[in-house]
């Protein structure tokens, strides 16, 4: 199990994250719930170190948080954002991408800025999918926008990712977390984050 400490985080005065501990799986599908605005995405990218806080984790824990806002550069097309990444070399398995279904032949020829939630949902999809880096991949409602065909592509890849690693995605939806999850880690408040295998896995 990976562990998580003395876990603090505010904006200004109000305290989302008040000295929590919880631990999460080393493998597997994590739904991060909870209601509305009680710190699932905070979360996510706290553990991302998109956000700076106070916590201490395990020695093997590192984690990689992308979402659509990983997509800033607009102009490019998605044939020119794949053959960038895809020079990275050791941070991203190239093939993997080049070659994803989530990537349309449609999309190929299309500037960031003309996509839809959809279709940068997928491309962030299959971006994540192909970082063979950190012990942990972090997604913020991942499956927003997705048609039927798109969905079942990226959880098939989810999954399969899973096998080595964990995926924690905050969700609203029932679904994802009586179908695809295999823990859930609840949020209620900022003194209790609680873990616990989904019962139908």
């Amino acid at each position: 199990m990976i562990k998580i400490e003395e876990l603090f985080f505010s904006y200004g005065n109000h305290v989302v994250f008040d000295d929590v501990t919880f631990q999460l799986p080393e493998r597997g599908l994590v739904a991060v719930t909870g209601r509305n605005g009680v710190g699932k995405t905070t979360l996510l990218r706290i553990l991302g170190r998109v956000y700076q806080a106070h916590f201490i984790g395990s020695p093997q824990f590192t984690a990689t948080y992308i979402d659509t806002e990983y997509l800033t550069l607009d102009t490019l097309t998605v044939a020119e954002v794949v053959e960038v990444l895809s020079r990275q070399g050791k941070h991203l398995k190239s093939e993997m991408l080049s070659k994803n279904p989530l990537i349309t032949q449609q999309m190929l020829s299309t500037p960031l800025g003309a996509l839809s939630l959809g279709q940068r949902q997928r491309l962030v999809l299959a971006i994540a999918c192909s970082l063979p880096t950190s012990s942990m991949l972090l997604l913020d409602e991942p499956f927003n926008g997705l048609d039927v065909e798109a969905c079942t592509s990226a959880q098939d890849q989810l999954v399969n990712i899973s096998q080595e690693k964990s995926i924690l995605f905050a969700t609203h939806n029932l679904q994802d977390m009586n179908e695809l999850a295999t823990h859930i880690l609840h949020i209620d408040g900022p003194h209790l984050i609680s873990l616990e295998k989904s019962t139908l896995k």
